[in-house]
């Protein structure tokens, strides 16, 4: 089904005149897009069933149904919002050929959430993250202080003074930037220094740095499989993984959510000799949900099937384990798991990711990974934040203890409220809203009053299973929380929810 170029929709200006830029009270500035065509507007959906599931879509756009979607007088706005905008970028992605109408269409789409006020994903905070923060709306240039509960800064020691002062140290000893990749002299004393002390601090041979997280995940796992082998992973797992699993070209099946007999029902249905080389990838603690996987059961299984076992720490290192080692030290099988990645973005405050594994495997990763041969390296003021974070982390016991606190307090205080909060247990709380079509409204009801988090729906999670997820950080105080229970009280009786 596809668009031609000379159907009349709207012309998206990108040139630096047809900005309209308002100076907001943060003196930045607030780009106010141009409202799209009457062409685009009267542009139809139509249902298309898809399985059980009716989503919406578009209809050829050829004379006979433009014409008769002007006469039905359709109503662009209202079925606009009745679909997410990255489900219906998805839909048209297959639906519409020209990127042009897809970007135009999809463009049109965010812009009927963002006139009602349930588009949340251009917002920003005036003076970056923090529990309690200042947050713009560009659509409607308005600013409104909330509690802030969608970073995952979870001992909040982004603004820790022994973080910030390391940082202000490193600024005039190592200068801003990296300049280049790690191996075209991007490195300094400081990031061997994190390699090593990673390494140690989760029982590994070596530990070896990427630029985020995501790349961490992408440069690694689309390094060690080949079109040869096969990758089991988790279902639920990150897209930096799903992303690395395809880069690479190898064989693929997912497993159900934890679920470690349907993992091994899958590896005994292998042929013999099939696959060089088999992988296993998973989460320790998933962010869309809050639950653990069962690692040290997929340990087990490595003891009768032959696999290597690449787990996800991103939301559990640095609060999980020992000082903070992570699931796989709390589970006590650290040992069996044979690579170990995380993000450095998370608990430690700034930005980054690795993964640390035997000396033998990082050697390779070193002159085989895209994403590490590259892309530049992580600023050595970052890499002094992570150093410093990771020495409050082994020295501030009370600080993990905090976030455990605040974690019990929200999570309890939702569940006897009556929402559905699922079977987590860590610091990523979701509230499960069954009715799609209050989702995003219930979110916009909560930032009018001081609460900020953002709705979650398909197509980043399945259909039905809707959220608004809270990531609970050692900066927050009892009062924000309690502030929070009290709104989220005012919201289920609103909607009738629980």
């Amino acid at each position: 089904m596809s668009v031609s170029r000379d159907i009349p929709v709207t012309k998206l200006e990108i040139e630096a005149e047809s900005l309209h830029l308002v100076a907001a009270s943060d003196t930045s500035h607030t780009y106010i897009p141009p409202e799209p065509s009457d062409a685009v507007k009267a542009l139809p959906f139509k249902m298309l069933r898809k399985a059980t599931v009716h989503v919406p879509a578009l209809l050829p756009l050829d004379e006979t149904s433009r014409d008769a979607s002007k006469n039905s007088g359709a109503d662009f706005s209202s079925q606009a919002l009745s679909v997410h905008p990255a489900e219906f970028a998805r839909i048209i992605g297959n639906s519409v050929s020209d990127f042009y109408s897809k970007a135009s269409l999809t463009y049109a789409v965010v812009l009927e959430h963002s006139k009602a006020g349930i588009y949340p994903y251009d917002r920003y905070l005036t003076l970056g993250s923090n529990s309690m923060a200042v947050v713009n709306t560009p659509q409607f240039q308005d600013t409104q202080e909330c509690v802030v509960w969608c970073t995952n800064l979870y001992l909040a020691l982004n603004r820790h003074p022994r973080v910030l002062a390391a940082v202000e140290a490193a600024i005039y000893k190592y200068g801003m930037g990296s300049g280049t990749s790690a191996v075209s002299g991007g490195f300094s004393a400081l990031h061997k220094k994190l390699e090593f002390r990673l390494a140690s601090f989760l029982g590994k041979e070596d530990a070896i740095l990427f630029a985020t997280g995501f790349t961490a995940n992408l440069g690694v796992i689309s390094s060690i499989a080949t079109p040869r082998d096969i990758v089991f992973f988790d279902k639920e797992c990150h897209s930096s993984i799903i992303d690395g699993i395809r880069l690479s070209g190898a064989s693929f099946r997912s497993f159900r959510n934890n679920d470690h007999l349907h993992l091994e029902s899958l590896l005994s249905k292998l042929e013999d000799g099939k696959y060089e080389n088999v992988f296993v990838l998973t989460e320790s603690v998933f962010g869309m949900t809050g639950e653990l996987a069962p690692i040290n059961e997929y340990c087990k299984l490595k003891k009768k099937y032959k696999f290597y076992l690449f787990v996800d720490e991103a939301h559990s290192f640095g609060f999980y384990g020992k000082n903070g080692r992570g699931v796989c030290d709390y589970l006590n099988c650290a040992q069996d798991v044979d690579f170990i990645m995380a993000t450095l973005s998370k608990a430690t405050g700034s930005v980054g990711g690795f993964v640390a594994c035997k000396k033998v495997f990082t050697a390779y990763l070193r002159i085989s990974s895209n994403a590490y041969l590259f892309q530049a390296t992580i600023p050595p003021t970052d890499i002094a934040a992570v150093l410093e974070s990771l020495n409050i982390i082994e020295s501030e016991p009370a600080l993990i203890e905090k976030l455990w606190d605040n974690t019990a307090l929200l999570r309890t205080g939702f569940i006897e409220l009556g929402f559905d909060v699922g079977n987590g247990s860590s610091p990523v709380i979701p509230i499960y809203i069954k009715q799609d079509n209050i989702l995003a409204d219930m979110c916009k009801f909560l930032y009018e009053r001081g609460i900020y988090t953002n709705w979650i729906a398909y197509p980043a999670v399945k259909k039905g299973h809707g959220r608004l997820r809270f990531i609970a950080s050692a900066g927050h105080t009892e009062i924000q929380i309690l502030r929070t229970l009290e709104v989220l009280k005012e919201a289920a009786d609103y909607y009738g929810i629980t």
